[in-house]
């Protein structure tokens, strides 16, 4: 899901970037910049949800 979300924005950011102005284009640089930010650090959080969550269940198996 993340990654259909990462490769959607890219792609919007695309369009939008053949087609404005300078100034536009780094607004959404910027703002991109951002939201891949904020999706790497959630990426992040869910790969040690995920680890904890595995641990737990490796030990109950034992």
């Amino acid at each position: 899901m993340l990654k259909e979300e990462r490769r959607s924005l890219l792609l919007c950011a695309t369009r939008l970037n053949t087609n404005s102005a300078p100034d536009q284009h780094f607004l959404l640089q910027t703002s991109t910049r951002e939201h891949m930010r904020k999706m790497n650090r959630r990426i992040c959080s869910l790969k040690i949800e995920t680890r904890k969550s595995e641990k737990k269940s490796q030990h109950n198996i034992h």
